[in-house]
């Protein structure tokens, strides 16, 4: 059994392909300027909107911290 302790998700229940997506996502966020902590957090969120967490840091300058209070 395989458990992310950090997110608090097992990840023996994912699909590749949703393995995948959160991949992604992380790395959307990190490109957007995320500290890697916040970015794994919200990419786990796959219901947080991905252009709003992006905007949150890249267009209005918030902290990756704050984005991920504000998000979540």
């Amino acid at each position: 059994m395989s458990v992310d302790t950090r997110a608090g998700r097992d990840t023996t229940e994912l699909t590749r392909e949703e393995l995948d997506i959160r991949a992604w996502r992380f790395s959307q966020l990190v490109a957007h300027g995320y500290e890697i902590e916040d970015a794994m957090e919200v990419a786990w969120a796959v219901e947080v909107d991905l252009e709003l967490a992006r905007e949150l840091v890249a267009v209005h300058g918030c902290s990756s911290r704050l984005a991920v209070r504000i998000l979540l």
